[in-house]
């Protein structure tokens, strides 16, 4: 009795040639190189020249592969840099500790009684420059903001335009204190020199700034 074969019948896959599993390869590509056996070119010849443009393709790809890799690293260089000037920028405002009871600033003649006690502003440039410590504060026009801690900010960041001091420095951010139905009112900024209040920079308008609400004073900040 012959012995029975399972795989009588099955259909076998046919192996496919050298030229074909290079075609596969190359996909689309071989179209848009135009790689077509020409009429009468040997099956071999076709396949070398075949495989002559994929290694051209994987030299290309890798190239560009090479090319995007300096380009991310180049991306990420810039972002480690704006990320340090950014830092850098900050740390050039310091936040101070509050002072233990809230200082009486505001507009000059106001705390001090007498216009002659206002400073010129090169008397302003002179104090800034030859200061220990310098410090921005922020006022309802009489008394220091409670809960809203001073700056103590650079020398260097002070800029003369047009006869007026402008602080230059940013940001220079004030986040509202309290409970959520407080609202701060923000009237101006005091400038001290060694702990002294030598000018003052009124608001255009009085501030409102509700609990939790931060406002950038940036370009908001002139003396003179």
């Amino acid at each position: 009795m012959a012995k029975s074969n399972d795989n009588a019948g099955a259909q076998q896959e046919p192996v496919a040639g050298p030229i074909a599993l290079i075609m596969q390869a190359l996909g689309e590509h071989a179209e848009q190189q135009g790689l077509v056996q020409a009429e009468g070119e040997e099956e071999l010849a076709f396949a070398v020249r075949a495989i002559e443009k994929l290694g051209e393709l994987v030299i290309a790809m890798d190239g560009n592969i090479r090319t995007a890799e300096d380009q991310i690293a180049a991306l990420k260089r810039q972002l480690a840099s704006q990320r340090g000037a950014t830092t850098k920028a900050k740390s050039r405002i310091v936040e101070l500790e509050e002072a233990a009871k809230p200082r009486q600033l505001g507009a000059m003649t106001a705390v001090f009684g007498d216009p002659s006690e206002e400073f010129t502003v090169d008397d302003l440039m002179t104090a800034i420059d030859s200061a220990d410590e310098v410090v921005l504060a922020f006022s309802d026009g009489t008394n220091e903001l409670k809960g809203v801690k001073p700056r103590q900010v650079r020398a260097e960041a002070f800029r003369l335009t047009r006869g007026r001091l402008h602080f230059t420095d940013e940001p220079l951010e004030v986040t509202g204190p309290g409970d959520a139905d407080t609202v701060t009112q923000l009237v101006g900024v005091a400038l001290l020199v060694d702990g002294e209040q030598v000018a003052w920079s009124p608001m255009a308008q009085t501030i409102n700034i509700g609990s939790g609400q931060t406002i950038n004073l940036a370009g908001s900040v002139i003396f003179g």
